[in-house]
Formats: structure tokens, sequence, C-alpha cells
């Protein structure tokens, strides 16, 4: 990075060994978020535990609490952030509404989302940065923490040399991910995380998360 360039949140250590930026050279801020945490909770609901080499059991435990939380949410839209394409068929496979638009990886269901009717859930890979939708995004879903996949060589190598970083990036996407839901100070919107491996992200590198996100966040709800 250049000199006063922003990086994401994590302690100085993590991103000095990313970066090749000497420690001392990283100003650590962790900032209050402006905007009332009431208006944006995160419940976690540790109900699953996805692998790669789950048997289904962990993937129906999810589906079956997205499904309570769909009907909590009669009405209302919503966004599912799935961590890859391979789990989205298998969540596709389980849960069967017609509220729900599955996005590809050929699809672009940005337009649709703004213009649908309440009621309406887009489920994707792709919306967890970078897409806006004020006050359209009443609760959200992410049924697994966003791991970068270690089917990619390369995150493959970095990770097993810097578990600190992989779990980093995983910790800024789902952030990244929990903050599509408020848009604007006056915004409203619940995010839920059903993954157990948030709560050891929270016990190994709780440093890595927003103070916001950490006061958001709320068990069992």
């Amino acid at each position: 990075p250049s000199p006063g360039e922003a990086l994401p949140c994590g302690a100085p250590e993590i991103w000095s060994d990313l970066t090749n930026v000497r420690k001392d050279d990283i100003l650590f801020i962790d900032a209050e978020s402006s905007w009332p945490l009431e208006n944006s909770p995160v419940i976690f609901r540790p109900v699953s535990a996805i692998t790669y080499q789950d048997d289904g059991v962990e993937a129906w435990r999810a589906t079956t609490e997205m499904q309570t939380i769909l009907s909590q949410h009669e009405g209302q839209r919503g966004l599912f952030h799935i961590a890859s394409y391979a789990l989205m068929a298998r969540l596709r496979h389980a849960l069967h509404s017609p509220r729900i638009r599955w996005e590809t990886s050929k699809d672009d269901l940005a337009d649709w989302f703004h213009a649908s009717p309440p009621g309406s859930v887009l489920a994707s890979c792709k919306r967890y940065e970078g897409f806006d939708a004020p006050y359209l995004v009443d609760f959200q879903i992410i049924p697994k923490v966003l791991f970068p996949s270690l089917g990619d060589p390369l995150t493959a190598a970095r990770a097993k040399a810097n578990p600190a970083w992989y779990r980093q990036v995983a910790i800024d996407s789902t952030v990244q991910a929990i903050g599509r839901a408020v848009r604007a100070e006056d915004d409203k919107g619940v995010t839920y995380i059903l993954d157990k491996a948030l709560a050891r992200l929270l016990d190994q590198q709780v440093a890595g998360f927003p103070a916001w996100v950490r006061k958001a966040i709320q068990v069992g709800v």
C-alpha cells in the first residue's frame, strides 16, 4: 500500500505480514459507528458447521434454520450471502421457496432486487460487497462465514503460511456482508449468522472485527 492508504480491519501485525509494511508504520484505528447499533443487529445462531466434506447434515441444519428465519420475515425483502457456488447448489436443493431467486455466476439480479416486490429474497455469492440497496434489505442470512476458497492454490499456500491472514480475509468479507443491510443512518436491517465458525473467529482474532460489529453481535436471539 501507499502512504496513507486505508487497510481493512485487523491487528497491525497481520497486515504487516501481508503487505511487507513495518508494523510500526501501520496506524490501527478502531472507530465506533456513528449510526445506531439497534438498527443493524447481528444475530448469531450457531446451528451448523458446514464444510466441503459435509455429508449433508450440517447443510440440512442450516437450511432448516433459514426456513425458520424466512417465516419470521414474511413480506420482507432479504439477502442470502453464500460462501461458494457449490454451497449454493446444496442449499438450493434443500431450500424450496418461491420467494428466493438464486443468482448464479452468469446472472446479474441487482436490478431485479431493486425492483422486486416485498417478500423477495436474493441469494448470491457476489453481493457481500459493493452492493447498495438502501431501505430494501430487511434481513440477511450468512449460512457460512465467507472464508476464501482453499481450492485456489495461491490462497491455500498463503493460508498455510499465515493463518491469521486467512481468518482476517474471512472476517473482512463477513463484515462487508453485514454492512449490506444498513446503507443510511435511518436504515434498518438484521443479519443472521448461522456458522459456528464465527465463535472460533471471535475467540482467535477478535481484534479483527470492528468495535461496532463486536457490540452488534447477539448470541442465540
